[in-house]
């Protein structure tokens, strides 16, 4: 039998499987949230697909590189005239429903189901409009009370973020998101996926990033004085205590604390370094020793956050309430990697790294180091005045202070990878912090 090209073009645009490879080899890279843009796309195809409303369709679509893994990527929208376009409008009625389905039965989806794990219930009516600013992922506002996390790039295996909300979840632990509930898949083989997250809208909110970055109000001080930073110190000690917080709350997700594993670091990164970082090549040995540095056993490794700096924690406008978010880690690593256990001094580490960046990109030019030192004590005080007794805190802060550092460095190391691969302009920023460490150790 002859297909028609009528019949062939109704065909693909009833079947987004149908769509030839060349169709997602054009889409994809495309969009914003797609991660592999430096890697060279040989094929995709549609590894699942279901029904959501009308002619809009879920998909997991497969895509291969020369030389490299295989990444799976989540898709909702339409195929039509051999191209796909993305269109959410049917999300919110689908999570309704299958909110409201759960738990006797999921979605079956062409090779496997759609499971739907709610914790309260979802209030929003209708779709919303996407937030801007997210890079990954997509997130999607229901109504005035929920927030949609789509997750795109998708794995099977727990998920961090899942995992720590639902945890924080059954403390009510007031400084992270309250969680609605999420979505995965479960293919023939009974592994699953994380799909999205359905979480608190928290209404009008500004990062801490734009707080300490924002020109600082005329006090009649001068620049470098510390009178003119004295809401920001309080600001840093409140987060300090905020951070405790979380810790406390996230201990014993993933189970007890643990002796602390070893400090890993891409070295490789050195040999990549504009002339600006030649003090830093030559000082390669110096810091191979430092990460090489045993961390105190008393350190006990918890479940963290694992990304945390300032653009990762917001004030809630109308409340004055500081929450953290995105608990999903570095969304480059593996699952397993992003849910490991480290000792609660990266966290702080990577505040200390966010402050190091903050100081050279203050509205109105860079700030002195003095400005930094006293942000990162305010921290600190406000850290372990709230940290003292529990059970993976070590017995004095000198210990914890060297774990501190260590873990610097490491996120320094990791900075400069990330810059010279996505920002080569603001390389020399790590650069100098990393300096800045070797020279206080």
């Amino acid at each position: 039998m002859v297909m028609r090209e009528s019949d062939r073009a109704a065909r693909v645009a009833g079947d987004p499987a149908a769509l030839p490879a060349r169709a997602w080899q054009e889409f994809l890279p495309r969009q914003r949230w797609y991660g592999d843009k430096e890697r060279e796309l040989t094929g995709a195809r549609v590894r699942d697909h279901a029904d959501l409303a009308g002619n809009t369709r879920w998909l997991l679509v497969d895509a291969s590189f020369a030389g490299g893994p295989d990444s799976t990527y989540q898709l909702v929208g339409r195929a039509h005239g051999g191209s796909f376009d993305e269109r959410l409008d049917a999300l919110g009625d689908w999570l309704r429903e299958g909110f409201g389905a759960a738990p006797e039965g999921g979605l079956r989806t062409r090779r496997g189901e759609i499971v739907f794990s709610p914790v309260a219930p979802l209030e929003g009516a209708s779709i919303g409009e996407v937030l801007p600013g997210e890079m990954s992922n997509t997130l999607v506002r229901l109504g005035d009370r929920e927030l949609v996390k789509i997750f795109r790039r998708v794995a099977p295996g727990v998920h961090p973020e899942v995992e720590a909300l639902e945890w924080l979840a059954r403390g009510e632990c007031e400084h992270a998101p309250g969680l609605v509930g999420s979505v995965a898949h479960r293919d023939a083989g009974g592994d699953e996926s994380a799909l999205m997250l359905v979480a608190e809208h928290l209404g009008a909110t500004r990062t801490l990033w734009s707080v300490f970055t924002d020109e600082p109000a005329d006090t009649g001080a001068p620049r470098d004085s510390d009178r003119a930073d004295d809401a920001l110190a309080a600001l840093a000690r409140r987060l300090g205590a905020v951070t405790a917080s979380l810790h406390r709350a996230l201990e014993g997700c993933g189970g007890p604390p643990r002796p602390p594993g070893r400090v890993e670091a891409d070295l490789s990164v050195l040999r990549h370094l504009p002339p600006a970082g030649e003090p830093l090549a030559a000082r390669r040995e110096e810091l191979e020793a430092a990460l090489a540095r045993e961390i105190d056993p008393a350190n006990l490794a918890i479940r963290t956050h694992g990304d945390l700096h300032l653009g990762q924690v917001v004030a809630v406008e109308k409340t004055d309430r500081l929450v953290v978010i995105d608990f999903e880690g570095e969304p480059a690593l593996p699952l397993a990697s992003r849910r490991r256990p480290a000792p609660a001094a990266r966290d702080i580490a990577c505040l200390f790294r966010s402050f190091s960046y903050a100081r050279r990109c203050t509205a109105g030019g860079p700030r002195t180091r003095n400005w930094e030192s006293r942000l990162r004590e305010e921290l600190l005080e406000g850290y372990w005045k709230e940290i003292e007794g529990t059970t993976f805190a070590p017995r004095d802060r000198r210990s914890f202070l060297d774990a501190v550092e260590t873990f610097e460095l490491q996120k320094a190391v990791a900075e400069i990878g990330y810059e010279l691969s996505h920002r080569p302009d603001w390389v020399e920023v790590p650069i100098a912090g990393a300096l800045e460490i070797l020279d206080r150790a």
